[in-house]
């Protein structure tokens, strides 16, 4: 007969993860939203009311303004995310490809906005 030890069974306990952060920016970025398109709704309403081509100008950039900084935002948002599973051992192909894809259409929205600018106070 064999003395020894026996082994006994330990219990496994499944945490589940979530990612939470301290300064949620995905949110921030649906008040930009919201806010940027009752701005720009109506902004191009009372500009239409007036004939105010500025105001109707104004509306078109805080619309796309607000496109890019959510955009900018949402990408903010992946980042930390990517981070925390990258700390926490998870797989992060799919934040970091969200983060890189929300970076060039947020690069080119500003692009937008910047011509929009231009365009505002450049006379034809």
């Amino acid at each position: 007969m064999m003395g020894g030890t026996t082994m006994v069974p330990q219990q496994v306990m499944y945490i589940p993860l979530t990612y939470k952060p301290t300064k949620n920016y995905r949110t921030i970025s649906y008040i930009v939203l919201g806010f940027g398109f009752i701005a720009s709704l109506f902004g191009n309403i009372l500009g239409e009311a007036t004939g105010s081509y500025l105001l109707m100008d104004l509306s078109s950039l805080v619309c796309c303004g607000s496109f890019t900084a959510v955009l900018f935002l949402d990408a903010a948002y992946y980042k930390g995310k990517a981070d925390w599973q990258m700390t926490n051992g998870m797989p992060n192909t799919g934040s970091t490809a969200s983060l890189v894809i929300e970076s060039i259409f947020g690069i080119i929205c500003a692009i937008f906005f910047v011509l929009i600018l231009i365009g505002m106070f450049v006379p034809v």
